[in-house]
């Protein structure tokens, strides 16, 4: 249930499905809130002048109350679609294994790659911001991080290393 009994919350989990929605769409929604946001806070506005004036006490009253019940409504939409532009970092993380096995052949290096947090979340144009900076981050662990084997073993280290990328 959701922030007062009655209202039930959908988890993503209970859904099973998935339905593909147009970022363009999400963007709109969310401007949309933003508008309801803008309404709600001046009509908390008029329901304290309306407070304030003694023949208009009572009306201010039952204005705050639909403010204030207006304020959660459109808290939980906007939660709800700012969950809705959500996508796990395997979406992403998916492609960097093989990537991995083809530079490390290519340098003659013997590396293991280990992602962690597969399952967070970020915003679908975060998401998009970082693929390509993570991209030459991992080039740059695999080209100048990692020894090749025979310089690994002669300083101690096991011939095998290791690149390991970490996200929560």
């Amino acid at each position: 249930r959701g922030k007062d009994a009655e209202t039930p919350v959908v988890q993503r989990s209970d859904l099973g499905k998935t339905v593909r929605v147009d970022v363009g769409l999400l963007d709109f929604l969310m401007n949309m809130v933003g508008e309801l946001v803008i309404d709600r806070t001046r009509l908390s506005q008029i329901a304290t002048e309306l407070m304030t004036r003694g023949e208009t006490s009572a009306i201010g009253n039952d204005v705050s109350s639909l403010a204030s019940h207006l304020q959660r409504t459109s808290t939980e939409l906007q939660e709800g679609i700012m969950q809705a532009r959500l996508l796990p970092l395997k979406s992403i993380l998916s492609k960097f294994p093989r990537m991995i096995r083809d530079l490390s052949s290519r340098c003659g290096k013997d590396i293991e790659f280990v992602a962690e947090g597969e399952a967070t979340e970020l915003d679908r144009t975060v998401l998009e911001a970082i693929d390509d900076p993570l991209i030459h981050v991992l080039r740059n662990a695999v080209d100048h991080g990692i020894e090749l084997p025979q310089e690994r073993v002669a300083k101690g280290k096991s011939p095998k290393g290791r690149v390991k990328l970490s996200a929560w």
